[in-house]
């Protein structure tokens, strides 16, 4: 049985390293991008919030996939302080009436203290 080749060779670390490397992962990667920053024109508030928190999620995923998965660490803290920051920012914005960007840091303050 013959092999064939995957027709996907690098000859520098820089090129076997890239994310994107072939037009079809391009076009891919810029139709995602233009469906991405279309969604928020034409979606309902509901699945804006539905959005939103699945961001949120995809954030503390790959915070802790870093520190778990490349640095071998067990991370018992992580959590604990995206709840504090996470309660600081709705407590801020709902009863205070901060707008978002000015919460956001303010939160991230209170989660470090």
């Amino acid at each position: 049985m013959a092999r064939l080749p995957c027709k996907t060779f690098n000859i520098s670390y820089e090129k076997d390293m890239a994310i994107v490397r072939t037009r079809t992962q391009w076009g891919l990667l810029i139709a995602f991008l233009i469906l991405l920053f279309a969604f928020p024109l034409f979606a309902s508030n509901y699945l804006l919030s539905i959005a939103n928190m699945i961001g949120i999620t995809i954030i503390a995923v790959h915070g802790l996939n870093i520190l778990t998965g490349y640095c071998g660490q067990i991370s018992l803290g992580q959590a604990g302080f995206m709840a504090v920051g996470a309660y600081a920012s709705a407590i801020l914005s709902t009863r205070f009436g901060f707008p978002f960007w000015a919460a956001l840091p303010c939160a991230g303050l209170s989660a470090a203290l």
